[in-house]
């Protein structure tokens, strides 16, 4: 959008200054908004492992306990 109102894009190239779309170079408030989405991608992915392997922990404790109250009453 900004190369069609000001010309071509590459007007602003060697302008070393400048960062963010439309140039190639990247400002710091970018690289941190990244940065965080990557951290905060990661706790989730490392929450929603946790809570399944709470799950799977939990589904084999009550197993276990209804094998062992299913034998005690056969004897």
């Amino acid at each position: 959008m900004l190369g069609s109102r000001f010309g071509s894009s590459s007007a602003y190239a060697s302008n070393s200054d400048l960062c963010g779309p439309p140039s190639e170079s990247e400002c710091g408030v970018y690289r941190r908004r990244r940065r965080r989405q990557r951290v905060q991608r990661l706790a989730l992915l490392f929450g929603v492992v946790a809570a399944a392997a709470l799950l799977v922990a939990l589904f084999c404790c009550c197993c276990v306990f209804s094998l062992m109250g299913w034998r005690r009453r056969i004897r």
